[in-house]
């Protein structure tokens, strides 16, 4: 999980570069004469009918989001098959779980060809609050003349962040996405589970400063499923409401995973916990 969220961060960087350079070609073309911003409402329209963001919600479409779902069918179910063969001896594991990521996809609004409309994958790289921020920013410059060297700047800040902030497309991906991909595993390792009456789990995940304080004290450690679903009465900061502990984990943008394990093998583990 931890190469994929880190790949997965390397392409939002890169869809920040790209929709920095063709709005900034847009910006040069359509509102700069020798050098300046020209005010006015001519520049203002220009701004507004941009078509780089067309191009920029297909490129997070066709750049993130699809590669989210090869992901997810691919390399993430494959690990979560590869770890459930080494306890179950099923003929029917690997159909069983290629059937159940399958469904997974579609519930988030992956038909297996394209994004359905409203999906939860669709409205991930459907959010206008780049677009709103920078038009704003724009139409503000166009308004008042402002110089093409404090515009650039202001822009570069939004769109690709500082030393202390993530630029507008990571900050929008690093939650939603992360928690996509962490409950996908959960969830599909819960169906096995459910599927092979598998009833512990190891909680698995990186020791991180960003780890909160609930997540923090349950890595590693072997807990049945009715002690997760105890959990479910619990509060602590980032849960997310009404949903269950078995599925969410530490909440939003937590990336840890439950493994789930056999009796025999739970036993085994606390053992050793005890020691």
């Amino acid at each position: 999980m931890e190469r994929i969220l880190s790949d997965f961060e390397s392409r939002l960087r890169r869809s920040q570069e790209w929709l920095f350079n063709a709005l900034w070609e847009d910006v040069l073309k359509k509102i700069v004469v020798d050098g300046k911003i020209t005010p006015g409402m001519g520049s203002i329209r220009a701004i507004n009918t941009s078509p780089v963001w067309g191009r920029y919600y297909r490129y997070l479409r066709d750049e993130i989001a699809f590669w989210m779902v090869e992901i997810m069918g691919g390399k993430l179910t494959d690990s979560i098959l590869d770890f459930f063969s080494l306890q179950i001896s099923s003929t029917d594991l690997e159909p069983r779980t290629r059937a159940a990521a399958n469904s997974l996809l579609t519930s988030l609004g992956y038909d297996g060809e394209k994004f359905v409309e409203n999906g939860t994958l669709y409205a991930l790289t459907s959010d206008r609050t780049a677009e709103r921020k920078i038009k704003a920013l724009a139409i503000a410059a166009a308004a008042s003349g402002k110089s093409l060297k404090t515009f650039k700047k202001e822009m570069t800040t939004i769109i690709k962040g500082d030393a202390q902030n993530l630029g507008i497309v990571e900050r929008h991906f690093q939650t939603n996405a992360n928690t996509a991909f962490a409950e996908f595993d959960r969830s599909l390792s819960l169906q096995l589970a459910d599927k092979y009456k598998m009833n512990h789990v190891i909680w698995s995940g990186p020791k991180m400063t960003t780890s909160r304080g609930f997540c923090m004290a349950r890595k590693g450690k072997v807990f049945h499923r009715d002690e997760i679903r105890a959990m479910d009465n619990l509060q602590w900061t980032g849960k997310i409401p009404g949903q269950s502990t078995l599925i969410s984990a530490g909440g939003y943008n937590c990336s840890d995973i439950l493994l789930w394990i056999t009796d025999e093998l739970a036993e085994i583990k606390k053992a050793e916990q005890a020691e």
